[in-house]
């Protein structure tokens, strides 16, 4: 019993250090993937918009996925570039 557990805190520490270590290199690129994420989300919006997706059909289900890609689009868009923003803040502080 008291090998399992110098075992188990033995892979806690390496799991520690390889997450702090990891982390540092992963908040630039959580920042590099919600920017982008962000913006193909928000041009995609505006290219369906301008090819009256959106408007195009007016009931039954296309109605509603429409409707679902739209909201989607946005908010998914602007949460990912806030996220982006604050994320970059933060780590350059």
């Amino acid at each position: 019993m008291g090998g399992l557990c110098v075992l188990l805190l033995m892979m806690f520490c390496v799991g520690w250090i390889l997450c702090v270590f990891f982390l540092s290199m992963l908040i630039p690129l959580l920042i590099i993937y919600n920017g982008i994420v962000g913006i193909v989300c928000l041009i995609l919006y505006f290219v369906l918009r301008k090819k009256s997706v959106f408007t195009k059909y007016t009931e039954g289900y296309k109605h509603v996925l429409s409707i679902v890609l739209k909201y989607f689009l946005i908010v998914y868009g602007s949460i990912s570039l806030v996220f982006s923003i604050i994320l970059a803040i933060l780590n350059f502080c």
